[in-house]
């Protein structure tokens, strides 16, 4: 049985971040994933602020070995029908990017297995048990077993919080928010260089480049509209939007399976305990409008790293709790942003999509 420090359960950004910072200060940590990296993920368009926290994870140059598609800023429709544009270029960091997801995250997971981490994939779901004031961690990996004793876990398994919950946390979900994804292959034609925003009655739409040129497109809306609506076809669902359809000119052109995923504004009403941690989606989940998805499980993840270090050097029994603290506060501070940004679509206010989001007493 090998013993560690930390067991970080889930390889997304949260969970990688995690286990790439306690890895460099000479943390014994293991990370286990479920996938193996392989499956395409929903793209992600990162914004320019990336780049001082991959700086600070000292990944930023294999990142950008990867080629990522340069995002130059967001173009919206959304409270009129006409599209308004957000340059990234009059940010600190210039542009922001288009990066496919699985690619991204088997970076962040390599970079920390370079660091030293013990980096597992296509893991089964973990067997833990409470052993005195440690875990005992059974995983099984393409059909080898091992057995881990460690000190502290870190949840980092997504919405699932599937750890956390064992221990009692409850989740607490704000909307019932998905989003169904399809992705078109590469052509001549395909637009680049901006992601696109589109609100419709149901919801809203999502657009971007994938760095190999292909073209992702999401639609954005609550489960019950979508289970009601889904008997239409997705082709049914683009002819009602006006920017997105004209930028994909869908005549004849084929497209992947749709991919449905959980979209959630939600959080956990406990993201600690005396020997566990919560980070990433599993703590506190954005709504993917706001951009902040990647950015703030990295972000947490850094400090969730920190405050684990704290308490075994001198932060004491403090360290979990301030760290509490704060994602407490960076979850108060995004609610609040939004709110008021679903606020300013106000031309479907009596569709229960919009009227969800626009009845809030607040």
């Amino acid at each position: 049985m090998k013993t560690l420090d930390v067991m970080v359960l889930g390889g997304g950004p949260a969970g990688a971040a995690t286990a790439l910072t306690l890895a460099r200060h000479g943390c014994s940590v293991a990370l286990a994933e479920r996938s193996d990296y392989a499956s395409d993920r929903a793209g992600e368009t990162l914004p320019p602020a990336i780049q001082p926290l991959l700086v600070q994870l000292g990944v930023w140059e294999q990142f950008l070995e990867q080629k990522p598609a340069p995002s130059f800023g967001v173009r919206s429709a959304w409270g009129s029908a006409e599209l308004r544009s957000h340059d990234f270029i009059f940010t600190p960091y210039g542009s922001g990017w288009h990066v496919a997801r699985n690619h991204f995250d088997a970076l962040l997971a390599r970079c920390a297995a370079e660091a030293g981490a013990q980096v597992y994939s296509s893991v089964a779901e973990p067997q833990i048990v409470e052993k005195g004031k440690a875990w005992q961690i059974d995983l099984s990996t393409r059909g080898e077993h091992r057995r881990f004793q460690a000190g502290l876990i870190v949840d980092a398994t997504g919405r699932r919080a599937a750890f956390a919950r064992k221990q009692g946390a409850r989740r607490i979900l704000f909307d019932a928010l998905m989003g169904a994804s399809v992705v078109f292959p590469a052509r001549e034609s395909t637009p680049s260089g901006f992601t696109l925003i589109e609100a419709v009655e149901n919801g809203w739409w999502y657009s971007g480049v994938l760095p190999d040129s292909r073209l992702i497109v999401v639609y954005m809306t609550d489960g019950d509209i979508y289970a009601r609506t889904r008997k239409d076809g997705w082709r049914a669902q683009i002819d009602r939007t006006r920017h997105t359809r004209l930028r994909m000119n869908l005549r004849d052109l084929p497209f992947s399976e749709t991919r449905l995923a959980a979209a959630n504004t939600s959080r956990l009403d406990r993201v600690a305990g005396p020997n566990w941690l919560a980070v990433g989606d599993a703590a506190m989940a954005f709504d993917p409008l706001s951009g902040q998805g990647v950015y703030k499980a990295i972000q947490f993840g850094i400090r969730a790293a920190d405050s684990i270090l704290r308490r075994n050097g001198y932060g004491g029994d403090t360290s979990f709790q301030e760290y509490a603290d704060a994602v407490a506060r960076g979850h108060t501070s995004y609610l609040k942003s939004w709110y008021q940004f679903y606020d300013l679509e106000r031309r479907w206010r009596s569709a229960p999509f919009w009227r969800r989001r626009n009845n809030r007493g607040c």
